[in-house]
This record gives C-alpha cells, sequence and structure tokens, in this order.
C-alpha cells in the first residue's frame, strides 16, 4: 500500500480506517465514494457508509447522488451532513472536502496521515485521548 495517494495508482486509508477500528469508534460515516467499500469491509459491524461500488444493487440513486455530491464538494455536498445522521467523515488529505469539513462545516479533525483525513461531528466526538495507529499498520494491506 502506498504511503502517500498516488495520481496513477491506487490508493486505501488504511491508516484512517485503522484509526477508526482502534478507537473503536462507531456511527455513519460520510467517506469519500471510491473508498467506501474498503472502509465497510474493514469496519463490518462497526460503521455504516452512505453509498459505495455497489450502488447499482443495494442504494437507491438519491443516495448515490448525494455521496457523490459530497465526495467532489460540489453543490449539495452538505446534505449527507445535514440532513443524514452522519457521525465521522473520511476524507483525502487536500482535496476540496477536507478543506470544506475544516472550514465550512468546523468539523473537528481526529486523525490525518499523508492520504486521508478522519474528521467527526462537532459535538460528537470521543473526548477520551484517541490512539494511533501503528506506522506499520498504514503500509499492511489487507
Amino acid at each position: 500500500m502506498p504511503a502517500a495517494p498516488d495520481p496513477g495508482g491506487v490508493y486505501y486509508p488504511v491508516g484512517g480506517v485503522e484509526f477508526l477500528r482502534l478507537n473503536n469508534l462507531r456511527g455513519n460515516v460520510a467517506a469519500f465514494y471510491p473508498w467506501a467499500e474498503y472502509a465497510a469491509w474493514k469496519l463490518h459491524g462497526q460503521c455504516r457508509f452512505s453509498a459505495d461500488g455497489r450502488y447499482v444493487t443495494v442504494f437507491p440513486p438519491q443516495s448515490l447522488k448525494i455521496s457523490l455530491d459530497f465526495t467532489v464538494g460540489r453543490d449539495g455536498w452538505r446534505k449527507l451532513l445535514d440532513e443524514h445522521p452522519t457521525d465521522l467523515a473520511l476524507a483525502p488529505r487536500g482535496s476540496t472536502i477536507e478543506f470544506r469539513l475544516r472550514n465550512e462545516a468546523r468539523w473537528p479533525l481526529l486523525y490525518a496521515d499523508t492520504g486521508c483525513a478522519v474528521f467527526a461531528k462537532p459535538g460528537g466526538a470521543a473526548t477520551q485521548p484517541l490512539k494511533l495507529p501503528a506506522p506499520a499498520a498504514h503500509g499492511l494491506f489487507p
């Protein structure tokens, strides 16, 4: 697994997902769409995701639209956060959605590495000290 996203390659948010698992953070996660299926696989029973690559058979078209609006930060991106019970967010570092979560939505940043960031709904984050995944966990798959 690459330590940081590569525009020509595949990247999964291993560190961010391991952070959620390690700290037993639970709830509904607004995730960057391409990562949601991986995160759902790793966090099955712990977190639920707005939509992922199974959209044709599992998710209604409106759920897909809301998730994609969030993913690319286009008009209506906040609908997922404001109109649905969203507890956490998983976003790529340096993305429009990371910027908007920090500055417009003011969601607290819980974790960040070179490729992904984990945010919590304001007032909903865990209050105990959170554990960080071991650096080796970033390079492991699965």
